[in-house]
């Protein structure tokens, strides 16, 4: 995984090097900013307040060409229902993963098309949202996407 908000400086400096190596790639491939690098949050360390910081953080350290490959995506365990503020706060644009929402809430009070349409605002004109769907795999433990 790469992990940017990562309180261990050799994972920390593997995620940019992984980050730089699918940038390259894709530019060398000529696809455009809409071919994105999709993170979670990464983990809380006992403090999600202060590991939503570092991430935001170094993610506005990061090049430019690599922070316009990025897009952050609700997870099912550590920070789904940050996230989209976290993408208003930083300019980056949000992907509501439906499966991930079932098992941890992104924003309470709101239906999925809500969520959407909340999430659709972080995404720059003229781009496609981007949305993620999956199922449980029933012979799997919760939280586990049906492959």
């Amino acid at each position: 995984y790469t992990v940017l908000n990562s309180q261990n400086e050799a994972t920390f400096n593997a995620a940019l090097s992984d980050l730089d190596y699918h940038t390259s790639l894709l530019e060398l491939m000529g696809l455009g900013a809409q071919a994105r690098i999709i993170l979670h949050c990464g983990g809380g360390y006992g403090d999600l307040n202060k590991s939503i910081q570092r991430l935001e953080e170094r993610y506005m350290e990061l090049p430019e060409r690599i922070r316009g490959r990025i897009a952050f995506e609700n997870d099912g365990k550590v920070c789904g229902a940050d996230i989209l503020s976290i993408c208003k706060r930083i300019g980056a644009p949000g992907i509501f993963d439906v499966f991930h929402h079932r098992l941890y809430p992104s924003l309470p009070g709101m239906d999925e098309r809500e969520i959407i349409e909340a999430f659709a605002r972080t995404w720059p004109k003229g781009e496609r949202q981007k949305i993620h769907y999956s199922d449980q795999n029933p012979f799997k433990p919760r939280g586990s996407h049906y492959e």
